[in-house]
């Protein structure tokens, strides 16, 4: 239909094996982003297998196949940080400098956010304080710069993601189709399957310019970076997806340190 698209593979890496790279570089997968939660000691005793077996060592070999074999230049690292792991990440990045040429990784770090169960209750767990998040993200930052990775030029959490993306969406292993990737693996918030799909009533788009009214009343530097912030984190903090979630304080402080 001479439809242009691309896609992205978000995994946990252990199954990212020479088959299944041929499988992403066939149907021209662009981008690969591999979570870890720490180094290995703490990633293997998270992260495990069920038998809990380990995975760090697999997923550090796959990620090195998936470079070599040219399925993409650098992979996106998304590592995880919460108050039970953050001391551990001079470590992890350490380690990840010997392995690998920095610009063969692409990091950012994910803070841990609360969330909400399957009744849709809010679950707190082992988050960074929000009044120390901003210092948190800075040393963070610091620390991957020591080892040699290139720092952001700019902090954004939110932006134009999916949710607010006429025509994206996230794809689960068992054909549901996803607005938002933190919804990944909650039925109850999948617009339908794959193969029932309809994208005219099946992809409703967030970007309502309504929800912007509240940022360009206080005329908000950070708006063309947030977009009114993380809907996931709207439904979490609010209730409802058409609130906003404002982080101008991080946004601030964050950005003002990468600047300099």
């Amino acid at each position: 239909y001479k439809i242009n698209f691309s896609s992205g593979i978000v995994t946990n890496g252990y199954l990212l094996d020479c088959d299944h790279i041929a499988d992403l570089i066939a149907i021209k997968c662009d981008s690969i982003q591999v979570t870890l939660d720490g180094p290995k000691h703490i990633h293997d005793a998270r992260r495990h297998l069920r038998s809990g077996g380990d995975t760090f060592d697999t997923i550090i070999k796959n990620m090195r196949k998936a470079l070599d074999c040219g399925c993409v230049h650098a992979i996106d690292l998304r590592i995880n940080v919460d108050v039970l792991n953050r001391d551990s990440m001079e470590e992890l990045l350490r380690y990840l400098s010997e392995v690998f040429a920095t610009n063969e990784l692409s990091i950012s770090f994910g803070i841990i956010s609360d969330t909400i169960n399957k009744d849709n209750v809010k679950q707190q767990i082992a988050k960074i304080p929000d009044d120390t998040l901003a210092e948190e993200l800075c040393s963070l930052f610091e620390i991957a710069e020591k080892y040699g990775f290139e720092a952001q030029e700019f902090y954004s959490f939110d932006g134009i993601c999916i949710l607010k993306s006429r025509y994206s969406f996230a794809l689960s292993p068992d054909g549901r189709i996803y607005r938002c990737l933190s919804m990944v693996g909650r039925e109850d918030l999948s617009v339908c399957k794959l193969q029932d799909a309809n994208p005219k009533i099946d992809l409703p788009g967030y970007f309502n310019k309504q929800m912007y009214k509240s940022c360009i009343d206080r005329d908000c530097e950070f708006l063309p970076l947030c977009h009114t912030g993380c809907k996931f984190d709207a439904i979490v903090e609010h209730g409802a997806i058409e609130e906003n979630s404002c982080k101008y304080e991080q946004y601030c402080a964050v950005n003002r340190y990468l600047m300099q």
